[in-house]
């Protein structure tokens, strides 16, 4: 059963947008929405199309005292054409693995069905990962459950790891020290650094996140010194 989750009136619909723009553009790494990718170009051509348009609308119309008949049909043009387009982002939202249900309230978008919400388990152990010097100032990233004879794949229910690095003169042994943070969903992973951090140790963590954006435990860092 469909149902019209859109608020009604402008003015609910103006705030929504904004809080799903917002939300969106704070985690469009950990939504896999970066700007190369297919689902970042189309969610861009959203953002600064019908959603920019709208919203320009919107505020040329919320002053009552200045507001014309040009602001009211201007107005209603642009939520006609941003109404289809701001359902599909939210089925964009829906089908993407990697965001949770608190990403699709935070957006302000209704829960999936029950029979969707199956429950994703949170990771016991952090992966085993591996950290290979290569030339050109790069660091090879290989990570992988924990027993995998393999060396590869993830445990069930995981979207991929959430990566924790940083330069430091001194060991760390906690991976909340580290400041510079990824995600990524397929091993490996090569890390390229400028000439200028030859010889520096990077200090390096990192966690499995399940398809609910939900982390288990970190692994404790490892230092390699970047060629």
């Amino acid at each position: 059963m469909k149902v019209n989750w859109l608020p009604h009136g402008k003015v609910r619909i103006y705030d929504l947008l904004k809080r799903a723009i917002a939300h969106i553009d704070a985690n469009l790494e950990l939504l896999g929405w970066l700007p190369e990718t297919v689902a970042g170009k189309q969610y861009r051509d959203f953002r600064d199309g019908p959603a920019a348009d709208f919203m320009e609308a919107f505020r040329g119309w919320e002053d009552r005292a200045e507001r014309s008949s040009v602001d009211i049909a201007r107005l209603n043009e642009t939520e006609k054409a941003l109404v289809p387009q701001l359902r599909a982002l939210y089925r964009m939202m829906d089908s993407n693995s990697a965001a949770g249900e608190a990403d699709l309230l935070a957006c302000g978008f209704p829960r999936r069905p029950s029979k969707q919400r199956r429950p994703a388990p949170i990771a016991t152990d952090p992966p085993v990962y591996e950290i290979t010097p290569l030339v050109g100032h790069r660091l090879h990233l290989a990570y992988y459950p924990m027993g995998f004879p393999r060396r590869r794949g993830k445990p069930a229910g995981q979207q991929g790891v959430e990566i924790r690095w940083a330069f430091s003169e001194t060991t760390v042994e906690d991976a909340a020290a580290l400041k510079e943070t990824l995600f990524h969903t397929a091993s490996p992973l090569v890390l390229t650094f400028s000439g200028d951090d030859a010889g520096r140790s990077l200090y390096v963590a990192m966690r499995w996140r399940n398809t609910r954006g939900q982390g288990g435990p970190w692994s404790r860092p490892l230092e390699s010194a970047v060629p």
